[in-house]
């Protein structure tokens, strides 16, 4: 055989490992080990023992192999070449080439069959682009092997994903697609069942939306299998100054581009961020550091949808601080009436210990009633037409609050001489419906957020301000998360004029919730309650252990007088 070998010229030499699909030769060397850990992971992930280790990790996509590498490594041409040596060492296989967008197809993908592979590859043995008679079905197929590869761009067809069965699949630049998720885990994976040897290969450069699926959802499980792969420009054979030059052609080094594409980091667009002022790092608190004050304001603020999720925030102002306190959050798509009376009620028994009255008849409320906000002329609270109790107060004869449980938190109401409970306000973008079935059936009153031309960027630019000014805090709590990844990768449009949805952050509905409670917040007003009550009021003898009782520690929180 080696004399054999020795007998053949270059052209015959690589023709001969095409036959075999063996393209290691075209490998450079600085992609090496990438390219052989490929391959061992190929023949060892079907493994039992393997699939059980990785399950009690808590890894769910055994068959996925995950590139996330920078611009000008080559990984493009890399997972091709391992495509096309599966077709060949795997006669009549049948698979998935899917880019994010459709204008790849050509600009990318055919162009480097054309220019590299081509060139190299014996007759029969380079992939052939076809064509449907309507262009509407594009394919790769290799002759030699009876290979057939469907092209997908996903960002027009991705429906088209759709099959019986499929022997691997390649997603390319997978960080920049929309709804990779619910593409993959209900549409593509499915089509791997009951093939040990199907696999799947996601390739991208760093996403430029921080939490897209590609970094939340399929680069963590592949970092539990050992299956992710790192690389930036530096892990190639470019010289330094091949780099800079590479580098000065997006902007230089610094640029949020340079260090995106060019090195796998992922930074904030600040010129398409909804509220670019927000750092994880300062804004969201650790719960135990944060002493809750005696008196505050609380807040539920909540912006509906039902195909869009339901966001609710609830939080409360720190009146000497100056600043938002954002305790819990909720954000769920296609949630009736009921479960979002559900939540609002349960958590703000949970954060202050209110709970709206036992449900009395209650007037007629018409529609066009709900879409007027409440002046800020009216009296703290007015909103709340049903009002809320605290759970377990001691109430005066006159209806006066003094001693309220351990846990709960209240504000105080100097036009009634009061204490009353929270939530202070309440206030919810409009719509009607759920607004006025909540007030009738839940006795959940929402006053309706102030809208007019330009009111959605007068909102989003009044949390800018508080969230730059480090006025609000957020704490770290399993419950706030929907809300901190909007504020972490929330992004407008191309064009400014709306955010752009996805299925990890929603249309900002969280978000938007708070932006719409903290521009409701009095912050002239004062919660605390007076050191000295007139005693020669009836009703407002103060107990003699009241000053005792309203400086004791909570359960849960401390507290500052």
């Amino acid at each position: 055989m080696q004399a054999d070998l020795a007998d053949l010229d270059d052209t015959q030499l690589r023709h001969a490992m095409w036959r075999r699909g063996n393209l290691s030769y075209m490998v450079l060397p600085y992609q090496r080990d990438v390219y052989d850990s490929l391959w061992a992971w190929q023949g060892s992930k079907h493994e039992l023992g393997r699939r059980r280790e990785w399950k009690a990790k808590g890894a769910k996509y055994h068959s996925l192999w995950l590139l996330e590498i920078g611009r000008r490594w080559g990984k493009t041409v890399l997972v091709l070449l391992i495509m096309i040596e599966f077709c060949i060492r795997r006669p009549g296989s049948v698979g998935l080439l899917c880019t994010a967008y459709q204008n790849s197809i050509g600009s990318i993908i055919l162009k480097i069959i054309r220019t590299v592979f081509e060139p190299e590859a014996p007759p029969g043995y380079c992939p052939e682009y076809r064509t449907s008679m309507d262009g509407e079905s594009q394919i790769l197929f290799i002759p030699a092997v009876n290979a057939t590869i469907k092209l997908v761009g996903l960002d027009l067809h991705s429906g088209k994903t759709r099959g019986n069965f499929q022997d691997f699949v390649l997603i390319t630049e997978a960080g920049f697609v929309k709804g990779l998720r619910d593409t993959y885990t209900s549409v593509i994976q499915p089509q791997l069942k009951g093939r040990p040897w199907a696999w799947t290969i996601m390739e991208s450069s760093t996403s430029d939306i921080p939490d897209h699926e590609f970094q939340t959802e399929f680069k963590q499980d592949a970092l539990l299998r050992d299956a992710h792969v790192l690389r930036t420009i530096d892990d190639t054979d470019m010289t330094e100054e091949e780099i800079e030059l590479e580098l000065d052609s997006v902007g230089g080094r610094d640029t949020a581009v340079a260090q995106r594409e060019y090195y796998c980091r992922i930074v904030v667009d600040e010129l398409r961020a909804v509220v670019p002022e927000f750092d994880e790092a300062l804004d969201v608190v650790d719960p135990a550091s944060i002493e809750r004050p005696l008196y505050a304001y609380a807040i539920t603020s909540m912006d509906p949808g039902v195909r869009d999720k339901c966001g609710v925030v609830f939080f409360y102002v720190d009146f000497v601080r100056a600043s938002v306190v954002v305790q819990s959050t909720f954000a769920e798509s296609n949630q009736n009436t009921d479960e979002i009376a559900e939540v609002i009620r349960s958590t703000e028994q949970q954060l202050w210990q209110a709970v709206p009255p036992p449900l009395k008849p209650v007037r007629a409320v018409r529609i066009q009633d709900l879409l007027k906000p409440t002046s800020d002329a009216r009296a703290p609270g007015a909103g709340l037409q049903h009002g809320t109790e605290i759970v377990g107060a001691k109430v005066m004869g006159g209806g006066v609050v003094w001693d309220a449980p351990e846990g709960a938190l209240t504000w105080w109401d100097d036009e009634q001489r009061s204490l009353r409970a929270n939530p202070f306000r309440r206030i919810s973008d409009v719509a009607t419906q759920l607004q006025l079935d909540l007030r009738q059936l839940h006795a959940l009153s929402f006053e309706t957020a102030v809208k007019g031309p330009g009111s959605k960027l007068a909102h989003i630019n009044n949390l800018r301000v508080l969230v730059g000014q480090r006025r609000i805090r957020i704490l770290n709590t399993e419950a706030n998360k929907p809300l901190i990844a909007q504020l972490r990768s929330g992004r407008w449009n191309e064009k400014r004029t709306d955010f752009e949805s996805s299925t990890a952050l929603g249309h900002l509905d969280a978000l938007m919730a708070l932006a719409y409670g903290v521009r409701g917040i009095p912050w002239e007003r004062n919660p605390w309650r007076p050191t000295h009550v007139d005693p020669n009021e009836p009703d407002l003898i103060v107990s003699e252990i009241y000053e005792k009782k309203v400086m004791r520690k909570p359960q849960h929180h401390r507290r500052y007088r």
